[in-house]
């Protein structure tokens, strides 16, 4: 019995600080391991091989099993684009990357959505540090956010803040690779507006 209510109350106390946990700052080459520089190596030459020098956020998806993608909004002749590209299997098992098929899609997006997602991932960004939380999550799909001047990552387990964030650039996605008129909903624009406007306020 005392052991049970040992074992309860370590998962309440690790659940109840993880919760509301800031991203992590990227790995650093000088740190990171050599099969994760191999890995990432092969992300950027495959999905970000056509890197716009306009692109003014990034967002990447590394799912443990299933393929992985990016987004981007880029900026081009004062209009804004989200483009997506997606590789049709997972990089990581791929026995033939350098002739892996990739999907892209782009679509127009609405200046004042890409204003709102620029803002709320800044201040995301902003608060970017290290953390000793724990994370038994063994697989799931790792996250990097980034923009012109800072990049963050979290994977599948972390309890981060600002989650509605992500759901609505991973809804943006949706709509994009499905070809829909991509824009925010009210439900979504009132979180990002109240998001930026308390955030900044800190």
């Amino acid at each position: 019995m005392i052991r049970f209510t040992f074992s309860l109350f370590f998962i309440l106390l690790v659940i109840s600080n993880s919760f509301g946990q800031n991203i992590k700052p990227n790995e650093s080459l000088l740190t990171m391991a050599d099969y994760q520089f191999k890995y990432y190596s092969k992300i950027r030459n495959t999905l970000l091989k056509d890197n716009y020098n306009n692109t003014i956020l990034y967002f990447i998806v590394l799912p443990s099993f299933k393929a992985e993608f990016t987004f981007r909004i880029v900026k081009s002749k004062g209009e804004n684009y989200g483009v997506v590209t997606r590789a049709t299997e997972n990089i990581w098992y791929s026995k033939d990357v350098e002739n892996l098929d990739v999907k892209k899609f782009t679509s127009l997006m609405k200046s004042e959505d890409v204003d709102l997602l620029l803002k709320s991932s800044e201040l995301i960004l902003s608060k970017a540090e290290y953390t000793n939380d724990l994370n038994f999550t063994v697989d799931g799909v790792s996250y990097f956010l980034a923009n012109n001047n800072k990049s963050g990552t979290f994977r599948t387990g972390d309890k981060i803040s600002y989650y509605h964030v992500i759901k609505s650039l991973e809804r943006i996605i949706e709509q994009i690779i499905n070809e829909e008129d991509v824009s925010l909903d009210e439900s979504e624009i009132k979180l990002l507006e109240n998001f930026n406007k308390t955030t900044t306020n800190e």
